[in-house]
């Protein structure tokens, strides 16, 4: 290898590094952001070491159902979640679960924490759809 390449390959390699180190970090901050918020208002979520998602269960919101709760936290609460049985090879293992994204920024999450919050409490959402 040409040592001029070599060079750049070892100075990209630990930029590369870096910026991924950066970005776990950043992901990681937001997890913990929104699950700290959903835990402190009641709403446990499932363990979650490495990935884009927040996984709970419908029932911490008064569901049994995923795809129905997605549908219904639209409109309700005015925040979306996934359902996470469409990601299950056995339909019923996934049906009650739900997904939050959490490559949003700091302030969505909060809002959102706080929208699904006052959602299992029954209290009104400011400016949910259902609100206005």
């Amino acid at each position: 290898m040409h040592a001029a390449f070599s060079a750049q390959l070892t100075i990209f390699s630990r930029a590369s590094g870096a910026a991924v180190r950066a970005i776990r970090d950043d992901l990681q901050q937001r997890r913990d952001l929104l699950t700290g918020a959903l835990a402190r208002g009641g709403i446990p979520t499932l363990p979650c070491p490495a990935t884009y998602f927040v996984q709970l269960d419908a029932a911490v919101l008064g569901g049994t159902d995923g795809a129905a709760l997605s549908r219904d936290l639209i409109h309700a609460a005015g925040v979306a979640v996934i359902p996470s049985v469409a990601f299950y090879d056995d339909p019923d293992a996934g049906r009650s679960l739900v997904r939050l994204a959490i490559c949003k920024s700091p302030e969505t999450l909060r809002a959102a924490a706080d929208r699904l919050v006052r959602y299992r409490a029954g209290l009104s959402i400011p400016d949910s759809p259902r609100t206005q």
